[in-house]
């Protein structure tokens, strides 16, 4: 698998917002193949509302439906701080065109590591 960085130069940070534990492990797992420095987590809108006001983030996988919230102010915000994101949820069809998500990569879960790394070069790269 192609990294996105070489060793000598900083990783993108990255958070994952994702409230199944299961899918999370696997995403932070992904990352870091792909060379992405996982220096958040968060399983719900509010941590992750939280983390994102007093962290910087590089790039941000984000999943729609949080516990029964969905993240489209956590969407907003990360707008409003110029952060890229990545939609990565299994509810992609119903969610593209809100203008929260409109412009944004979405990926349909569940998502191979290959399909993720290159979302991530796009996006965070170019």
């Amino acid at each position: 698998m192609a990294r996105l960085s070489d060793s000598s130069e900083q990783k993108p940070r990255a958070l994952i917002v994702e409230d199944d534990p299961f899918v999370l492990l696997d995403m932070e797992d992904m990352l870091g193949a792909a060379g992405v420095e996982v220096t958040g987590l968060a399983v719900s809108k509010s941590a992750a509302l939280a983390l994102i006001d007093k962290d910087e983030f590089d790039i941000v996988t984000l999943d729609y439906n949080l516990a029964g919230e969905t993240s489209e102010e956590i969407a907003v915000m990360l707008k409003e701080k110029n952060i890229p994101f990545i939609l990565v949820s299994g509810k992609t069809d119903l969610v593209r065109n809100d203008p929260a998500f409109r412009n944004h990569p979405a990926l349909e879960k569940p998502v191979s590591e290959r399909v993720l790394a290159d979302a991530i070069q796009r996006l965070a790269f170019g």
